[in-house]
């Protein structure tokens, strides 16, 4: 499949997934929730973003810096935003539960910039 169809495709997903959170939001009452509303609302939040981020990080890239290899820059855009998205789904959650501190989101960030170190520094160059 083309990089264009997969980013409409992505497009299209994102937004559904941004409807589904406005939604989620905006009708349910937040108190006293089950565990799997709360689990599909923050999944909602996760692909969401996860889609935001690649799709932003895509189009920076490759079509205002101009990159040669537009998949490799795609597959790095998807890994970012699953880094990011990530971040942002258990910095609400853990604000949710009560637990979101600054040691916690410094931990956070420091864990998933380390996964992020192995994925640059690996042998395989492939992405």
């Amino acid at each position: 499949m083309p990089l264009r169809n997969t980013m409409i495709l992505i497009l299209i997903s994102t937004l559904i997934s941004w409807f589904g959170v406005g939604a989620f939001v905006l009708l349910i009452q937040p108190t006293d929730l089950p565990l799997w509303m709360l689990l599909i609302f923050y999944t909602a939040i996760f692909l969401a973003s996860l889609g935001s981020f690649t799709l932003v990080g895509t189009f920076i890239r490759v079509y205002i810096f101009k990159a040669e290899v537009a998949v490799r820059q795609f597959t790095r855009s998807i890994r970012q935003g699953v880094f990011f998205s990530i971040l942002v789904a258990s910095s609400l959650f853990l604000s949710h539960v009560g637990l979101l501190s600054t040691w916690s989101l410094v931990l956070l960030i420091l864990g998933l910039a380390c996964i992020e170190l192995f994925f640059l520094t690996s042998r395989s160059r492939a992405t």
